[in-house]
């Protein structure tokens, strides 16, 4: 089953992808070999980084289901304990890594702030994603971009395609456009030497005029992209240099050989990833 429907105009992915039912019923437990091997990954970039004085984060990125479990179909019951729990709670004991689950805060937040996450999509919408920036933005003593929202278009997210579905009803209030108080000036060049990946062309991100003086690198899948007009209207630079799955392990060898090293490294990981 790649998707299903729940309820209110609301689609979830299926069991198709990393086992998403499964897990959100706790009904497979993560092997220790695969928790091991991962937390062996996070704990070789945060001790290299650590040599330089460089702080690692992870942001997990809540599957649509944790946030909005009251949509699910009544006979799809989560289980209370998550399946990434067991993932977190390893991964909290790295030295000079900065674990930012932001389930919480995105459960207290959403009936003020109106919804956080697409219908039709398996992603956060640009507040979810600002939201989640400005948890993490706390951790650190970080500026946070002086921003307001106001409603966008229906918006036509990946499960309307994962799921064929036509003339499926779609609404206004789960999209939203930003704002900006003063948009950020930004220029944007391809990293070179960097072959392409799936998700698109690895680039770096400069800032005119930052509000921090601090450069990043990122890595993540397909959550950080919601995320990223917030990390560019924010620090100096901004190097977008690939998908998880495939830079966490190289990332160490290549921060020891970069002639200018980053200010703090952050990992964008789904929660159904783990």
């Amino acid at each position: 089953m790649a998707w299903y429907r729940g309820k209110n105009d609301w689609l979830f992915l299926g069991n198709a992808y990393d086992n998403t039912v499964a897990k959100l019923k706790l009904a497979i437990l993560p092997d220790q070999k695969t928790i091991r091997s991962t937390v062996a990954q996070f704990s070789r970039l945060a001790e290299t980084a650590a040599e330089y004085n460089i702080p690692v984060v992870l942001i997990m990125g809540p599957n649509k289901s944790s946030i909005y479990s009251e949509y699910l179909p009544d006979e799809l019951v989560p289980s209370p304990q998550k399946y990434s729990s067991f993932f977190l709670k390893k991964l909290r004991g790295i030295p000079n890594l900065t674990v930012y689950d932001p389930t919480a805060d995105l459960l207290e937040r959403k009936q003020s702030e109106g919804l956080l996450y697409w219908m039709t999509d398996t992603h956060w919408n640009t507040k979810g994603a600002f939201l989640t920036y400005t948890g993490f933005a706390k951790l650190f003593g970080l500026p946070v971009p002086d921003i307001r929202f106001r409603q966008g278009m229906p918006h036509k997210g990946d499960l309307i395609g994962i799921s064929r579905q036509k003339d499926f009803p779609l609404h206004t209030e789960d999209n939203w456009e930003i704002v900006w108080k003063n948009k950020p000036v930004l220029t944007e060049e391809t990293i070179p030497g960097i072959v392409n990946e799936p998700f698109g062309t690895l680039v770096s991100v400069t800032n005119e005029h930052p509000l921090s003086d601090k450069r990043i690198w990122v890595i993540g899948d397909s959550f950080n992209y919601a995320l990223r007009p917030y990390f560019n209207a924010v620090f100096s630079k901004i190097r977008y240099i690939g998908h998880w799955s495939k830079k966490l392990e190289q990332l160490p060898s290549e921060l020891k050989k970069a002639d200018q090293k980053p200010d703090m490294i952050i990992v964008v990981r789904v929660e159904r990833s783990f």
